[in-house]
């Protein structure tokens, strides 16, 4: 198998990415569209490979988000990278 290289998240892969994100809701929170984008936008780092099979999102001390295992994060550490969210679609699970 070919290196795998994360990319930058391009716009048109971005609704192949909230399907995977959805199809883990349980695990990671339910966004629609324009949630999913203001993760991105307000991201430390947001990666994608191939076409949306896998995702990874994380931010660091300086985002404005309100969750509360970020929020801990930020209470205890000056300088931090979250991890938020880590996709991996089901045909590239175990690969590599």
């Amino acid at each position: 198998m070919p290196h795998i290289v994360p990319q930058p998240v391009r716009d048109e892969i971005k609704s192949a990415i909230l399907a995977l994100n959805n199809a883990h809701a349980v695990e990671l929170s339910w966004l629609n569209a324009r949630q999913l984008e203001a993760l991105r936008q307000m991201a430390f780092y947001a990666r994608q490979i191939g076409n949306g099979d896998a995702f990874l999102i994380a931010f660091d001390q300086r985002a404005a988000y309100d969750s509360p295992n970020f929020l801990w994060f930020r209470q205890r550490y000056r300088r931090f990278v979250y991890i938020d969210r880590v996709m991996v679609s089901p045909l590239m699970q175990g690969r590599g």
